[in-house]
């Protein structure tokens, strides 16, 4: 169990170059905004910023005019994660954060993202790296940029196209199946589950419903919507003993593995379950969301933790299944909730991270070095350290969803 004690962290810049020196670009011959050479470039641009640091600023500039080349001489597909949305994204953070001008293009690619939505919307694709879910993200964003209503149409119609596919499981209670990710599971192939998380799951749903009714488009429906499946998701809670499995299927039988972790289970989970009662001012759900939050301090023993925490626990040190997102996402409870608590649980996974970085085994560090970006390389580290020495997220934690305290 964490212990209540006020956990001291420092962290100077040699920390971060330190971290930074270990980022090997030029390996992503692709467009990835969670991973790779484009996701390290966000990290570079907030160094920059952050720090002062022209030599970091010109890292960000120099991987992210690659990418411009690369979207000129090749043709890539429209997903967040991978294509050209992410890029988009990219493009349009640094712009935000004014460290490169507005740029022409992007209303050419928002038009083409636009057309884009029609398909996914027949397919029901709606996971956030490669479905409609991560390309409305974009679009709020640049709607809200613009003030353009071209984008409005499409955001209107996620909240139809979600009533639509929704699976009723019983009176007030909806889900949604995962036709993707589900596809290429080796324990039942090609047979759709619920996903329980942001990544690819129920709780990315949540969310961009929860932006739906904080601007107003189809809200009425939208609450609807969020009030159905989060009596769906209490009622997993309570059959899984204080614990949201990462998958279920529609049988019933589920994944026993319960790890803390940003894409699937528990705390993926709360981040969905928090927007959507925040937005919708449902006590019920937000009171649910912190007693769950507590009790994954309490139930899980964090003595005597080696690299291969499974089972509950993270698996690295990195963001996507390791510590350094729960201290991220217990961080940004903190702030909502104004819990010492979560606080505490932040500052505890932080000093972890921190205390495993230097001794980290060899093999997990190569692999971390190349491809891995924010998501699962030291770039994550490196922003969510920034965050806590007060710089702010500058817009990085848009695509993780874990934002929550604009709601």
């Amino acid at each position: 169990m964490i212990q209540e004690e006020t956990i001291q962290i420092k962290v100077d810049e040699s920390t971060l170059d330190n971290l930074a020196s270990k980022i090997h670009n030029g390996h992503d011959e692709h467009i990835h905004v969670y991973v790779g050479d484009l996701s390290n470039a966000i990290a570079y641009a907030y160094l920059g910023k952050s720090l002062k640091r022209q030599d970091y600023t010109d890292k960000a500039l120099e991987l992210l005019s690659e990418h411009v080349d690369k979207v000129e001489e090749h043709t890539y597909g429209y997903k967040l994660g991978y294509g050209i949305p992410g890029f988009a994204w990219a493009v349009n953070n640094f712009v935000q954060n004014e460290v490169i001008e507005d740029q022409d293009f992007l209303h050419e690619l928002d038009d083409l993202i636009i057309r884009s939505l029609e398909y996914n919307y027949e397919s029901h694709h709606y996971d956030l790296m490669t479905g409609f879910v991560g390309k409305i993200i974009y679009l709020i964003d640049r709607f809200e940029v613009t003030k353009d209503q071209k984008f409005v149409p499409g955001i209107i119609q996620l909240v139809d196209v979600l009533e639509e596919s929704a699976v009723e499981i019983a009176p007030d209670e909806i889900s949604w199946l995962d036709h993707y990710t589900s596809y290429y599971s080796t324990h039942r192939p090609q047979e759709p589950y619920f996903g329980m998380g942001l990544s690819h799951g129920v709780s990315s749903i949540l969310y961009v419903l929860a932006e739906c009714v904080r601007l107003d488009m189809n809200a009425e429906k939208a609450t609807g919507l969020i009030e159905k499946c989060a009596n769906w998701v209490l009622k997993q809670e309570m059959e899984h003993k204080r614990k949201i499995p990462d998958t279920i299927y529609q049988d019933g039988e589920y994944n026993e593995i319960n790890n803390l972790t940003w894409c699937y289970g528990t705390l993926s989970m709360c981040v969905g379950l928090y927007a959507g009662g925040k937005a919708i001012n449902n006590s019920r759900i937000l009171n649910y969301v912190q007693g769950l939050l507590e009790s994954t301090i309490a139930d899980f023993d964090v003595e005597n933790i080696d690299f291969e925490r499974r089972h509950g626990l993270a698996e690295n040190i990195f963001l996507c299944h390791g510590s350094i997102g729960l201290a991220h996402i217990y961080s940004q409870f903190a702030k909502v909730f104004a819990s010492d608590k979560f606080m505490q649980a932040s500052e505890y996974w932080l000093r972890d991270t921190l205390e495993k970085f230097p001794n980290y085994p060899a093999d997990k560090m190569e692999t971390a070095t190349r491809d891995s970006g924010i998501l699962e390389g030291f770039a994550g580290i490196i922003v969510v350290l920034l965050d806590k020495m007060g710089h702010g997220d500058h817009g990085w934690n848009r695509i993780y969803l874990t934002d929550i305290d604009k709601f």
